[in-house]
């Protein structure tokens, strides 16, 4: 059982890497805020599929508490792995904390993925949306509507 488990998470890893690359360059566009607004169309993907059942690694971790079980570790990582990556968009886009903006993005996706598995809502990613706008518009303050960019520093204010 492990093994497969394993096997389970290993290849949901590399389908949400590819999914996440896929919908950043075909949805998300030119601009860091709309590669992460993007990221919300694949929480929506994956939640509006008719076998749905929340999200696999939160799944895993219940089925595996002990933290250093091999298939526990996996599911960790795989988190780790997803946030690290939308902090390096933020980073692009020089958001002003982009360790904080990754980290609230994710709960807000987790939250999504919690909140319509247990309810069936399909508001929900919505009411994700809405809250990730505040997120961004917190971190990157600067941010032009219209291209959804971060205008660059003014360097040359004396």
């Amino acid at each position: 059982k492990d093994d497969l488990m394993l096997a389970v998470v290993e290849d949901q890893t590399r389908w949400l890497r590819e999914s996440m690359q896929e919908v950043i360059l075909r949805r998300g566009g030119p601009t860091t805020v709309g590669q992460l607004r993007a990221l919300f169309d694949l929480v929506e993907q994956i939640t509006e599929k008719e076998n749905f059942h929340g999200c696999i690694f939160v799944n895993v971790t219940m089925e595996f508490p002990l933290p250093h079980e091999p298939v526990h570790i996996a599911a960790r990582n795989a988190k780790q792995a997803f946030e690290e990556a939308v902090c390096q968009i933020a980073q692009r886009g020089q958001a002003l904390d982009p360790r904080a903006a990754a980290r609230e993005l994710c709960l807000v996706m987790e939250g999504a993925y919690v909140t319509r598995h247990v309810t069936g809502d399909p508001t929900t990613i919505s009411a994700a949306r809405q809250i990730a706008e505040l997120i961004l518009s917190r971190h990157f303050p600067s941010a032009d509507p219209l291209t959804a960019e971060r205008s660059p520093p003014n360097r040359n204010s004396d």
